[in-house]
């Protein structure tokens, strides 16, 4: 069967992914192998407890444990969460 992959890696809470729950044990239920990408694996375990879903850790600035600064633009908040070499956009003026 075939493994899918759901990724989440800036917020903390599961507000974003719990939509995606129940699709998710219905594909594991279908044999397939499901997978989430999230910053936070503490909630993860509690969250995925029992389900068969599988959980990874994404790539995560040290600094965004202490949370997110005010940013007006999402290429200010990229830089935050370990993907600031990913980050190439000009800000309008």
């Amino acid at each position: 069967m075939a493994r899918i992959l759901f990724n989440w890696e800036m917020g903390a809470g599961m507000g974003h992914i719990a939509p995606y729950l129940e699709t998710a044990k219905q594909l594991v239920s279908a044999g397939h192998e499901v997978f989430f990408v999230m910053k936070e694996l503490q909630r993860a375990e509690r969250f995925f407890h029992g389900t068969g879903v599988k959980y990874l850790q994404a790539p995560c600035h040290p600094d965004f444990r202490e949370g997110l600064k005010t940013s007006a633009l999402y290429a200010q908040i990229l830089p935050l969460t370990a993907m600031e070499s990913e980050v190439r956009a000009v800000s309008p003026r």
